[in-house]
């Protein structure tokens, strides 16, 4: 693919902005309804669906043994939410409803005891003894049909259930959420300016990458499936001795790969100061893998790469790629200096690397025996000149909306759909509707042009039967090695 002919809007764009000014009523007039239940934070949460604010004074939740009544009143906005817990100073829902504790805010407790079961309860919120809303999980059924219909909604310890098919009264409305996992679903009208610096594996040898990190002053916060690169992590420690705080969050049990021969390397970085965790490989893991390649820099500059900082990868050279390389892959990246989108990635980092659930650790904790690498040094690389461009950045993280974002920049092309990916997966091979591969064959169909590359070894005659069978212009290619995850529609890259 000759990237010198795609505009250099290296992420999604959005063209255009639409503001809403919206009317909120504090008018009471709705009637609220139960949101989420925590057993184990021993937490319910209520919502209102609107219109207008909702006063729960006088209201009741109970679960047939004992209750917590609303004594004064406290008021909910349309669409807002709020949780009530027994638990003080815990963050029940994962911090993400505001918690009253039970004893505050005219939250009383009343005759008997209300205390969620673990393994199954059935929960009422009333208004006299008027049942406005139910629900049941666990081995706790309700019976009356006008409230609830069919099996109790599931539970399993260490996860929360949350409301997220509408009121219908049944197990089919409720899912559940495990703690530290994130929601943070695709929404096209969140978006960032920003100075974009494009650039491409093997051609860049990773030099953007050091020179965003060069410039670090004050905090580096790098999230990676695997960094072996012994040049960056001389770079680190140079940094952690300019007084520059740097974090790693690495996954621990990167596919078949032995992290062990990388344990010098973690071990160096903390002696100099840096934080090390790892991430994954135990029976908590909130993610299949942390398979993300980022770092932020003094909370301003994200750097993103489909590639994994290995020394082939990173190796500092910059040169034309010739298609008969055999040193580091075929991948892209981009160091964005934007505010906003590096918050909105510090606040990821934050997330994924917390100890609070059971799968992240130290990595001095992990290895206590472990020794530092001999002959560490930083070797700047090749120097050049970097095109920059003005930019409007759309995040979206996997798994919480990644196809729904790619679905929509693809369904919305008028002219090209271009993507290059190491393998498109067993699982979407027959390209049916739900696979990204009926998306760029509706973009066919729509007369735009689609064009697929694939790394050789993942297709063999596979690129054959999809032009065949769809009208994709598809083609494997050999070398450079394909890792890239990249996609281009119309003037949108990601």
């Amino acid at each position: 693919m000759d990237t010198r002919r795609i505009p250099a809007h290296f992420i999604p764009l959005a063209l255009a902005v639409v503001l809403a000014v919206l009317y909120v009523s504090d008018e009471v007039s709705s009637e609220p309804s139960i949101f989420a239940l925590d057993p184990y934070g021993e937490a319910v949460a209520v919502s209102n669906p609107g219109p207008g604010a909702v006063d729960l004074k006088g209201l009741t939740l109970s679960d047939g043994e004992g209750a917590w009544t609303f004594s004064q009143s406290l008021r909910i906005p349309e669409g807002g939410r709020l949780a009530f817990s027994l638990e003080k100073g815990g963050s029940p829902f994962d911090g993400r409803v505001e918690v009253v504790p039970v004893g505050e805010k005219g939250v009383v407790k009343g005759k008997g005891s209300f205390r969620l079961g673990n393994a199954g309860d059935d929960v009422y919120l009333k208004r006299g003894e008027r049942i406005l809303d139910a629900v049941c999980y666990g081995s706790k059924a309700i019976d009356d049909r006008s409230v609830w219909t069919g099996p109790p909604a599931g539970i399993k310890k260490g996860y929360y259930l949350v409301r997220t098919g509408g009121d219908t009264d049944s197990a089919a409305a409720w899912t559940l959420r495990r703690p530290g996992v994130t929601e943070t679903g695709f929404d096209p009208d969140r978006r960032y300016d920003a100075e974009v610096t494009p650039f491409l594996f093997p051609d860049s040898g990773g030099a953007p990458v050091y020179e965003a990190l060069e410039a670090a002053e004050r905090t580096v916060r790098v999230s990676m499936y695997l960094l072996s690169s012994r040049n960056v992590y001389a770079l680190l420690c140079e940094l952690e001795d300019r007084g520059v705080d740097v974090t790693l969050l690495l996954e621990g049990s990167p596919l078949g790969v032995d992290i062990a021969a990388y344990v010098p390397l973690m071990r160096s970085l903390e002696d100099h100061g840096g934080e090390v965790l790892l991430i994954g490989g135990t029976s908590d893991d909130r993610f299949t893998y942390a398979h993300a390649k980022y770092a932020v820099v003094d909370g301003r500059k994200v750097v993103i790469t489909t590639e994994n900082w290995t020394s082939e990868n990173m190796n500092g050279g910059i040169r034309p790629c010739s298609y008969g390389d055999d040193i580091g892959n075929r991948g892209w990246g981009a160091v964005v200096d934007s505010p906003g989108y590096a918050s909105f990635m510090e606040d990821v980092f934050r997330n994924d690397s917390k100890r609070d659930y059971g799968d992240v650790r130290r990595f001095s904790d992990e290895f206590p025996n472990a020794r530092p690498a001999n002959g560490l040094f930083y070797d700047p690389p090749d120097r050049a000149g970097w095109a920059s461009y003005g930019a409007k950045v759309v995040p979206f993280l996997s798994p919480d909306g990644s196809f729904e974002a790619e679905a929509h920049y693809m369904d919305s092309a008028k002219d090209r759909v271009y993507s290059e990916q190491q393998s498109i997966g067993s699982s979407f091979r027959d390209a049916e509707e739900g696979s990204p591969l009926w998306n760029m064959a509706q973009a066919v169909a729509r007369g735009v042009d689609a064009r697929l590359v694939i790394e050789a070894s993942s297709a063999g005659s596979y690129a054959y039967a999809l032009c065949a069978s769809t009208g994709i212009k598809a083609a494997s290619m050999e070398s450079p090695y394909v890792h890239n995850k990249g996609l281009v529609c119309d003037d949108v890259a990601i």
